[in-house]
């Protein structure tokens, strides 16, 4: 025990060291834990960064979880017990999702007509979700196309329809505040300044959580992402592209 840190320091055994409550043993591997898994300024764990940890969930309402990698090096998510939609292929590579969403923040256009367009829409309660809802109602009409041709069985269009009717509510709930235009100009360029700048992948999925609250998929398909109310509020609903290169073969809608 420590003391008057300092010249006068006084250091005396504490009154338990003789019989301590944990051995030494489990004292240091809880310290390697956590040391592993620190964010602030101590070390740091020098292994892969998830972009997308917590983010990906199933339409069935299951989370994705990281599963380690394939034989090739290839970091891969696992759908535990993948439901009638998701198909058999339970695991699939990290950049099957990695690759379009950041080809989708990357795409963000600032210039002053586009930046007019994100003012225009936020000064209308409840625009910026407009392209949400479209977007959704869309896929709820390919889906029930899908399941009429007997491309998806009665189950997984039960799951998928469900999520997409709770999306569409979430839409309605999500609050408008009312933002001066300067904050939004202002909000929006910092991100994608720092987005340019982030160059190691803590930053970068620090902003992604930023802007994306979940990202709903159906095996290699995405269904939908919701933004985090300060996405919503700062118009970035309008400024991210709906479609972008998802994979050499062609696009593919990313949200």
């Amino acid at each position: 025990m420590r003391r008057h840190r300092g010249p006068d320091e006084l250091r005396k055994p504490a009154p338990w060291r003789t019989q301590p409550p944990v051995s030494d043993a489990l004292w240091a591997q809880v310290e390697k834990v956590r040391r592993g898994k620190t964010r602030g300024g101590g070390p740091r764990n020098r292994g892969r960064v998830d972009l997308l940890a917590g983010l990906l969930e199933c339409v069935c309402g299951r989370r994705l979880r990281s599963d380690g990698a394939f034989a090739d090096g290839q970091h891969r998510k696992l759908h535990p017990d993948p439901c009638d939609a998701w198909g058999r292929r339970a695991r699939l590579p990290d950049v099957t999702w990695e690759a379009p969403i950041l080809a989708q923040v990357s795409g963000m256009r600032l210039d002053d007509a586009v930046l007019a367009e994100v003012i225009d829409a936020l000064g209308v309660s409840g625009q910026p979700t407009s392209l949400d809802r479209a977007r959704l109602e869309r896929q709820m009409r390919d889906l029930a196309l899908e399941h009429v041709a007997e491309r998806i069985g009665d189950e997984g269009y039960l799951a998928r329809l469900g999520q997409m009717r709770a999306a569409l509510a979430e839409l309605d709930a999500v609050p408008h505040r009312d933002v001066p235009a300067e904050r939004v100009v202002e909000w929006v360029r910092a991100l994608a300044d720092t987005w340019q700048r982030a160059d190691v992948p803590e930053a970068k999925a620090e902003l992604l959580h930023a802007i994306y609250e979940r990202i709903v998929v159906v095996g290699r398909r995405f269904v939908g992402a919701p933004l985090t109310p300060a996405a919503y509020d700062h118009g970035l609903a309008v400024l991210l592209p709906e479609v972008v290169m998802a994979r050499p073969a062609g696009f593919e809608p990313a949200t």
